[in-house]
C-alpha cells in the first residue's frame, strides 16, 4: 500500500487552525523532495573542501527550509501561484 504524502495525521487540523489565525491564505507545497536536495547540497560543500557534517539533521532541515521559502519567492517574483 503506497501512502500519499496528504495523509500525515493531523494536518488537515492544522491547516484549518493556521487559516484561522493568518489573515492571508496558506500556500501548500510539496516539500517531499527537499531534504534530499539539501543532503545532496551539504556532500557538494564537504567535496568542495569546506567543513560541516552532512548528516546534522538541523542543519538539512534548515536548508530544506530555505529551499521552499526560496521556491515560492521564485514563483511569486515570476506571477505564479504554487
Amino acid at each position: 500500500m503506497e501512502a500519499k504524502a496528504n495523509s500525515v495525521p493531523g494536518r488537515e487540523s492544522l491547516l484549518v487552525a493556521w487559516r484561522a489565525v493568518l489573515v492571508s491564505q496558506v500556500k501548500m507545497v510539496d516539500e517531499r523532495l527537499t531534504s534530499q536536495e539539501a543532503k545532496s547540497l551539504l556532500r557538494e560543500q564537504s567535496q568542495n573542501g569546506q567543513r560541516g557534517r552532512t548528516d546534522d539533521l538541523t542543519k538539512i532541515d534548515h536548508i530544506a527550509a530555505a529551499l521552499i521559502l526560496q521556491s515560492w519567492l521564485d514563483d511569486q517574483s515570476l506571477g505564479r501561484a504554487i
